[in-house]
């Protein structure tokens, strides 16, 4: 049995890796597909479609840009969820920090929606939820890795990553077997 716990601000830890718990429903989204714009981010396509245990791996600064399978509506609360997992044991945890923005159109620009972490140990997937805010729908989503501690005090001493499983949205995000 795989054990899981809500916390505050909308995270939700679970034990094992990032497997497949939610989102096995008809009305969940996924990102579909990587947009060109990405970069430094290695097997990027390993965060399309649902939680796998797959990961995409983001170095610092990098950006993971996904076009999601459907566009997703703006409705009250959460509308996304971001499966991530910390990928190194040489940064703090509370240091894998990244920010997620999207937009509605291809032509927009990119809106800030808020900062995840993917913090806890190497075992663990986290899984942050967003609310659109202003926006009325996404249909993009961008992923940016920024580790604010360590890279302004060590610039680009610790090869780290962080990795990206999935991005979910839909009314049946939490259904679960």
């Amino acid at each position: 049995m795989v054990f899981w716990k809500k916390l505050a601000a909308g995270i939700l830890f679970f034990h094992l890796s990032c497997t497949p718990l939610y989102g096995r429903g008809t009305g969940a989204v996924y990102a579909g597909k990587v947009i060109d714009s990405t970069k430094d981010v290695i097997s990027a396509e390993n965060a399309v479609g649902s939680p796998d245990g797959k990961l995409a791996r983001m170095m610092y600064l990098g950006n993971l840009d996904l076009e999601l399978s459907d566009r997703v509506m703006n409705k009250e609360g959460d509308d996304l969820d971001v499966f991530t997992q910390r990928l190194t044991t040489e940064v703090e945890p509370g240091t894998m920090v990244y920010e997620l923005y999207a937009k509605e159109n291809k032509g927009d620009k990119w809106t800030y929606l808020g900062k995840g972490n993917a913090g806890g140990d190497q075992t663990n997937c986290r899984l942050t939820s967003f609310d659109l805010g202003g926006l009325n729908s996404a249909k993009h989503i961008r992923i940016v890795y920024k580790n604010p501690y360590y890279y302004t005090r060590y610039p680009k001493q610790f090869e780290d990553t962080i990795g990206v499983d999935s991005v979910m949205a839909g009314s049946e995000r939490y259904a679960k077997d």
